[in-house]
């Protein structure tokens, strides 16, 4: 059981919103602009729920589609079944979202406001996370991010 909700604009209006929020789906896929999506990222913490970007190209939006009809409801996985079995890590949905929103040009301390965190806590999140994926840089991360993402 599969919901898709597809915001063209940069608001939800109420009636949308309780649909959203009403859905009785195993999974359900958001798409939207950032802003949009980070609002209902925040205000609706649900794992069941996974978010793709409106702008993002065909061939991002074909590749989150597969990823989101295959994800395991609990982490998201950042490797391919070639590597080794012991470098195969997993995000925690909040690791996830502050790696997605950093990778977004936002800065600790915007995520932190965002959601609702000390910008410590937002700091620490994300080098777990890089330390997870084995990464030490900026450069790194968003390299690693934009092939397995």
């Amino acid at each position: 059981n599969i919901d898709t909700f597809i915001f063209e604009e940069p608001w939800i209006v109420v009636s949308e919103l309780h649909a959203l929020t009403c859905s009785k789906a195993e999974k359900t896929l958001i798409i939207g602009n950032s802003q949009l999506l980070n609002f209902l990222s925040l205000k609706i913490a649900d794992r069941r729920m996974s978010y793709c970007e409106i702008n993002s190209t065909l061939a991002e939006l074909e590749l989150k589609l597969t990823q989101f009809l295959l994800k395991r409801k609990t982490a998201i996985r950042l490797c391919d079944d070639k590597k080794p079995v012991e470098s195969q890590k997993k995000l925690n949905w909040k690791e996830f979202m502050i790696i997605s929103l950093y990778i977004s040009g936002n800065s600790v301390r915007q995520i932190a406001g965002v959601m609702q965190l000390d910008y410590k806590t937002v700091y620490t999140y994300k080098s777990l996370a890089m330390r997870k994926m084995g990464l030490s840089d900026k450069i790194s991360l968003i390299r690693h991010w934009c092939h397995y993402h």
